[in-house]
């Protein structure tokens, strides 16, 4: 029997084992590869659907930055997409937008958008947004244009109809769409001025997504919903402090609660519910120029009021002078009445000197020594007939040559100079006439005004050149035929030389008081000038650059206490301004006080006589309390005039017009203004809405 050839079964095994190998290792990688293939495939079909995705998001972006082109100037601009997206978009008007001010006024617009729709999956471009919306909900690709920054709310509506296509058009209509200004006029017209509260409405079929971005953009508790209606409310406690009464700093007079007015003191007091308001506070006169004016028509200036005066006496020493007028010398006569004018001249400032003339000149010193002197008692002495004579021709221009060289020795431009010629003959030949005008062409180029006066028979002087000589220096020719009359020449000279008839504004002042603390008034740049009493500055100077002013702040609560004062003047001076009576045709020099007298009396002003006027007074309660206006006071009429409105008092809400009567019908009118006005109270900036109605052609009218 033959045992069984182990050896060789075992390699027959093996080579069955070998081919069922190789055949499980075949499968085992045509398995792998096509799961790697089906793997791919999926894995590209991914690609290709996110690829496909992005372009998408990238068009929806194109659409947005096409509709910011139209929103910020472009009134139309091209928009161009795939034929692909194109035949998926659509526009789709469901909804409203809404934003209300006070529950009362409103603008709104349908709810608009732009969306491209597929199986599970719509993207839309709504309000300036971008939303996804898939089975798993409503997603914010970009946000919309709806945003609350600083207490304001920002939002653009762009409310969009027409139809889509590859190539649109977007064009704006630019009539029936609405900037911020225009929407403010509705939103915060009438009630709605003064803000309680804001509402934005945004019914969508994307309310999830609006829910979640207001309730991220928004102060917490101020989004609801209501099914697809999502509403944003804030009241004054979301909103600026400026929209709140309580915390503002807006005043109104028309409004009792928010102020006190006690007339005795007088003051005035804000009250209002927040204690904690500060309110600025500003009064300055209410026109141009001030009024606590009177006229002082004293014939005789005793005051001083003006500059000082120097005058040169040039007389008549030839013979004829000597002769008789009714019993009187001339020369007699004229060295009376240059006594008479010297009387009404001020001996703290004027001067006079006085030299004489015939053929020849000669200086008269005064007290034998002076050309010009303050002394007039040694004046008059001077003024005698031991000392003036009577012989000899006549040279006018001589008399005038000696003068002017007295003015050249002695004297200065910051005084007046004047020169008071007299004769009673001609030049003895028409040479020294010539020289008479070349003398009177110097003195007016010396600023020296010559007053010429002709004494006796006129036949007997040259009336032509004296009405010359004076004309060329500004001055005044006179004649006299006697005496009394001659006195009564040199009286009027010296009168409109010598006194003033002025209107005066005598020193006053103001302060304003609150929380213990005292403002007086300032004026811009220097004050160093300004007269002053115990460093309140005197408010009735007319010479100021411009007009004096208070500025601080008062607390809520505190009282603004006014009061006023008027002092005695220590020194005038005159202000170089002129005003005319047009009733008479006088001038009166307007004066200022320089120096208020240190040791004089403070008067000051009761309450009584200081009035505070709102918009609830007419114009004639100003002018009946402050009485009728001088010829030489600003009209009351004029200067209440920009602020009358069909006889009553036009006024913001935050100004009072405060009267103060001085003493003597004085009065001064200012304007007070506390805190801020109603009318400068702007609250528009919490709202922001812009309206762009927009229409998608379906091609390019352009021709793009």
């Amino acid at each position: 029997m033959t045992n069984p050839d182990h050896s060789v079964l075992g390699r027959d095994r093996r080579a069955v084992s070998e081919v069922v190998g190789y055949t499980l290792l075949v499968g085992i990688v045509t398995v792998t590869i096509i799961a790697l293939l089906v793997g791919a495939m999926s894995v590209q079909s991914a690609i290709q659907d996110q690829s496909e995705t992005e372009s998408l998001q990238q068009e929806m972006q194109d659409v947005d930055a096409s509709f910011g082109r139209v929103a910020h100037g472009d009134n139309r601009t091209i928009l161009r997409v795939r034929t692909e997206t194109s035949n998926r978009l659509s526009v789709v008007r469901e909804g409203n937008v809404s934003v209300t001010v006070n529950d009362n006024c409103s603008v709104a617009r349908n709810l608009s958008s732009i969306r491209h729709g597929t199986e599970g999956e719509t993207l839309a471009y709504e309000l300036g947004g971008t939303f996804r919306v898939t089975d798993a909900g409503v997603g914010i690709v970009s946000p919309p244009d709806l945003a609350f920054e600083n207490g304001t709310v920002d939002l653009t509506i762009t409310n969009i109809t027409g139809q889509t296509a590859s190539s649109m058009t977007l064009v704006k209509d630019v009539e029936s769409s609405m900037g911020p200004n225009e929407t403010d006029e509705i939103l915060f017209a009438g009630r709605c001025s003064q803000p309680k509260n804001v509402t934005v409405s945004i019914t969508s079929d994307f309310a999830d997504g609006w829910e979640r971005y207001a309730e991220d953009e928004f102060p917490a508790g101020t989004v609801t919903r209501s099914g697809d209606t999502v509403n944003v409310t804030l009241n004054r406690s979301h909103l600026p402090e400026a929209v709140d009464p309580s915390k503002n700093t807006v005043v109104n007079f028309s409004n009792t609660s928010h102020y006190e007015l006690n007339d005795s003191v007088p003051s005035i007091t804000i009250n209002k519910s927040d204690d904690t308001n500060v309110y600025p506070v500003r009064m300055v006169p209410l026109y141009s120029g001030v009024q606590v004016t009177r006229t002082d028509e004293t014939e005789v200036d005793t005051d001083v009021y003006r500059r000082g005066i120097d005058t040169v006496f040039v007389l008549d020493e030839s013979g004829s002078m000597g002769n008789s007028i009714n019993g009187t010398e001339k020369r007699t006569a004229m060295l009376s009445a240059s006594r008479l004018f010297i009387g009404y001249l001020n001996a703290t400032k004027d001067r006079v000197g006085v030299v004489g003339y015939d053929q020849k000149s000669s200086y008269h010193l005064i007290g034998g020594e002076y050309y010009l002197s303050d002394t007039f008692s040694s004046a008059n002495a001077t003024l005698d007939t031991n000392n003036i004579s009577a012989s000899g021709g006549t040279h006018i221009n001589r008399g005038l040559a000696k003068m002017l060289s007295v003015y050249d020795l002695t004297s200065n431009f910051n005084r007046d100079q004047y020169a008071l010629l007299l004769t009673d003959g001609e030049n003895d030949d028409s040479i020294q006439d010539e020289r008479t005008i070349e003398r009177a062409k110097q003195a007016a180029e010396n600023d020296i005004t010559i007053f010429t006066v002709g004494f006796g028979d006129s036949s007997h002087y040259n009336e032509t050149l004296l009405k010359e000589v004076a004309t060329i220096t500004g001055g005044e020719y006179h004649f006299a035929t006697n005496k009394s009359e001659l006195e009564e020449v040199f009286s009027n000279i010296a009168q409109s030389i010598a006194s003033r008839k002025k209107v005066v504004h005598d020193p006053a002042s103001m302060q304003l008081g609150t929380g213990g603390n005292l403002f007086g008034p300032q004026i811009p740049g220097s004050s160093d000038y300004v007269a002053n009493y115990s460093d309140l500055l005197n408010i009735n100077d007319p010479t100021t650059p411009a007009n004096f002013s208070f500025t601080f702040s008062m607390d809520d609560g505190e009282p603004l206490n006014l009061t006023a004062y008027q002092y005695e003047c220590k020194e005038w001076e005159l202000t170089g301004d002129v005003k005319v009576n047009k009733t008479t045709g006088d001038q009166y020099y307007v004066t200022r006080c320089a120096e208020i007298d240190p040791n004089g009396t403070e008067t000051e002003i009761n309450g009584s006589a200081i009035h505070v006027y709102t918009e609830d007074n007419s114009t004639a309660d100003v002018k009946d309390d402050l009485g009728d206006t001088r010829w030489f006071q600003t009209n009351l009429s004029e200067v209440l005039e920009p602020y009358n409105e069909s006889g009553n008092l036009d006024l913001k809400s935050n100004e009072a017009i405060v009267g103060v009567n001085y003493s003597n019908g004085r009065r001064m009118l200012l304007l007070l203004e506390i805190g801020r006005s109603q009318e400068t109270n702007d609250l528009t900036y919490i709202v922001d809405v812009t309206i762009d109605d927009v229409t998608v052609e379906e091609k390019d009218e352009q021709g793009g």
